[in-house]
């Protein structure tokens, strides 16, 4: 259940993180583009710590840029999402049994 769940999840953030990757311009976007940019968060931080730098890198190519930011931010979220779902029904399984 925990593999399955996590890598149902892993995969639905993956195509996330490409469409959100692809939606992000160079230069500062619309305010939908800046809304869904957080996806990216997690990406950007593991790029940062990387490269050493978000300004003064060398980077990784494009392709190297964009598996660190999109499939990092994608795997980070994944979890994310399994410890919810695992989370959830432990949660209501306490609740009824306290009410």
């Amino acid at each position: 259940m925990n593999l399955r769940t996590w890598v149902v999840a892993a995969v639905c953030c993956t195509i996330t993180a490409v469409l959100v990757y692809a939606m992000m311009p160079p230069k500062s976007g619309s305010l939908f583009q800046q809304s869904i940019s957080f996806f990216l968060y997690p990406g950007v931080g593991l790029y940062i710590l990387l490269n050493g730098s978000l300004l003064f890198g060398s980077g990784f190519g494009d392709v190297g840029n964009f598996l660190i930011i999109g499939v990092g931010s994608a795997l980070a979220w994944s979890i994310v999402i399994l410890f919810v779902m695992r989370g959830l029904p432990w949660l209501c399984h306490i609740y009824k049994r306290v009410h």
